[in-house]
């Protein structure tokens, strides 16, 4: 996790909190536990709904087979946001 990105998700929840649903992003140790549970060898197409700072989505992206199809569904509230997960 990048230094700035608890405070970048802590101002996206105050600036608008319909959209972000959480006050802090996922830990690392979160992000391990989603991604160890998934059985990566039986994934086609999967989609991520809101992938906040990447936590997630960085250790989905070493795990997924080459032919996936990635579904990321964004809805940028800080402009930086967009810069965290790419």
């Amino acid at each position: 996790m990048k230094t700035n990105e608890p405070l970048l998700f802590l101002q996206g929840f105050l600036k608008n909190p319909k959209r972000v649903g959480s006050l802090l992003p996922s830990s690392k140790f979160l992000a391990h536990k989603i991604v160890q549970s998934v059985r990566w060898d039986e994934i086609r197409t999967i989609a991520e709904l809101g992938p906040g700072t990447g936590a997630i989505t960085r250790l989905m992206r070493a795990e997924l087979p080459q032919s996936a199809t990635v579904f990321l569904f964004v809805i940028p509230v800080l402009p930086s946001y967009e810069e965290t997960i790419s």
